[in-house]
């Protein structure tokens, strides 16, 4: 049985996340949650877990109606508090830390009647200070990850036969030598490219959940 541990108490999303866990996987995870107010949770012994879903934040606000100190307080929350709780869980062996970012990191959204598709390629461009907090704490967390690199995405010319072979034996080499894995990230559930990513043997294929709120 995998153990989660849910920072952040009385979150929408973290109690949905439990209930719809008991529900679709019912004796397959146990599942704690941490208050994340004031310095009680730093005396938490995260040891023992296999994952920590960190789900305290501000959420979004009225942005344009705000003074500096309330500013301080989203990175005090949304930045500062992320990125010491993934420390604390790495420091203390969690192997899989899930952070709650929000869409609002790549800008605003699209005018009424229009659209706006984020992709892969999006680059974040965050619209104000909620946003950039928690573009920052993205940034902070990614810099904890010391063995695994996350490749989104590789191209080849697909009529040059073991092209992809050499562009990623030649990527793995001029890698820095701190990364112990190359994260090939999901298959989008299609079994062509399930097939071409389990020709390179992976030390591990892990789960995909896809997790739906219902109100």
């Amino acid at each position: 049985m995998k153990r989660v541990l849910i920072t952040g108490a009385n979150s929408y999303i973290g109690m949905s996340f439990e209930k719809w866990m008991a529900k679709m996987h019912p004796g397959e995870f146990e599942i704690d949650t941490v208050d994340m107010v004031g310095d009680g949770w730093r005396e938490k012994d995260f040891a023992g877990y296999d994952v920590v879903f960190h789900v305290a934040g501000i959420a979004h606000a009225d942005v344009g109606h705000v003074t500096d100190e309330i500013k301080a307080r989203y990175y005090e929350i949304n930045t500062d508090l992320a990125i010491e709780t993934a420390k604390k869980a790495k420091s203390e062996g969690v192997k899989q830390f899930v952070f709650m970012s929000s869409a609002i990191v790549y800008g605003d959204s699209a005018p009424y009647g229009k659209t706006k598709r984020i992709t892969k390629g999006t680059e974040p461009m965050p619209a104000d200070f909620y946003g950039d907090s928690k573009w920052q704490a993205d940034k902070g967390i990614r810099e904890l990850n010391d063995e695994t690199f996350a490749l989104h995405f590789a191209k080849g010319i697909r009529e040059y036969k073991g092209i992809y072979q050499h562009l990623y034996n030649s990527f793995s080499i001029k890698l820095n030598s701190k990364y112990k894995y190359i994260n090939f990230e999901q298959d989008l559930g299609k079994d062509t490219l399930r097939q071409a990513k389990s020709t390179y043997y992976p030390d591990e294929m892990r789960k995909k959940y896809r997790v739906a709120l219902i109100k």
